[in-house]
């Protein structure tokens, strides 16, 4: 393709991100429909709008489950893949998230950020694909963060006498 102007790359590039996004919206992308958190997400839009602004639009993929725990307040328990979770709280106008005994307002931003770091640092605990065994962890090539050092390979019993 090639675009005589920037606006037609600009608006070529827009077009093209409208189209990935609504794939993300079908039902083939989401899963089954008549899971018991879909039909939670259908039933509470609200739900669904304050995971996205805690997790982005891609939230599914950091969502395991979610429960419903009380009718009033309305109480939700947000399931991780990494067997942690997260209670999000109706308050009439908006949620109160409930992240490791800590309460965030989701009416503020501030609140609504500190609540998402919270969230992400209960990411971090634990392996991510909970399916996996402690071998399969084990023999997962694991490569350190920017600045950390790799720790060096395990000494052989030939190397070690």
């Amino acid at each position: 393709m090639k675009f005589n102007t920037k606006q037609e790359l600009a608006d070529f590039i827009r077009g093209r991100v409208r189209q990935l996004l609504k794939k993300t919206d079908t039902a083939e992308y989401q899963g089954d429909p008549n899971s018991p958190m879909n039909l939670m997400l259908a039933r509470f839009p609200e739900l669904r709008q304050t995971l996205e602004k805690l997790l982005t639009i891609q939230y599914r993929l950091f969502v395991r489950d979610i429960e419903w725990v009380a009718p009033k307040p309305t109480t939700f328990k947000v399931m991780l893949p990494n067997k942690q979770y997260f209670n999000l709280i109706w308050n009439t106008e908006d949620f109160i998230a409930k992240v490791a005994g800590m309460k965030y307002d989701m009416l503020t931003l501030q609140e609504r950020e500190r609540a998402t770091k919270a969230i992400s640092e209960l990411l971090q605990y634990g392996p991510i694909s909970a399916n996996l065994s402690a071998e399969e962890l084990a023999q997962q090539d694991l490569t350190p963060a920017k600045g950390e050092s790799a720790a060096p390979p395990p000494l052989s019993p030939e190397e070690l006498s």
